[in-house]
């Protein structure tokens, strides 16, 4: 449903800008319960980006390669951390604050965080 405020203001819960060619460049949509999306898409029509904001406030950023696998997550949901993918889509490598320390993990082949390769306590 799109309601027109005035002249400058429209609201709805899903907005589609597409390029001259009419794929789709950006998308935006707001759930029934409040959750905003973002993603963008190169000019082959793949999406690259994502920006998401969940109910609770969390938010999530995720950014993909051209398979459309997301290689890097920016997330807050807690703890901050960052996560890189492998192109399996396996967890390789994250940098998060557990507390007010920083910790940096590398993961194994299957995911699985291996001793902390760098912990700084404050």
């Amino acid at each position: 449903m799109i309601e027109r405020i005035d002249a400058d203001l429209i609201k709805c819960r899903q907005l589609v800008l597409s390029a001259s060619d009419g794929e789709p460049r950006i998308m935006a949509h707001v759930t029934e319960d409040g959750q905003a999306a973002l993603a963008l898409y190169d000019l082959a029509g793949r999406m690259r980006t994502t920006v998401f904001v969940g109910a609770g406030g969390e938010g999530h950023v995720a950014l993909f390669d051209d398979a459309g696998r997301a290689r890097i997550d920016i997330a807050q949901a807690g703890s901050p951390a960052i996560t890189l993918r492998d192109a399996q889509d396996v967890p390789r490598l994250i940098l998060t604050l557990a507390g007010e320390s920083p910790t940096v993990l590398a993961c194994d082949a299957d995911g699985v965080p291996l001793e902390p390769m760098a912990e700084v306590h404050t």
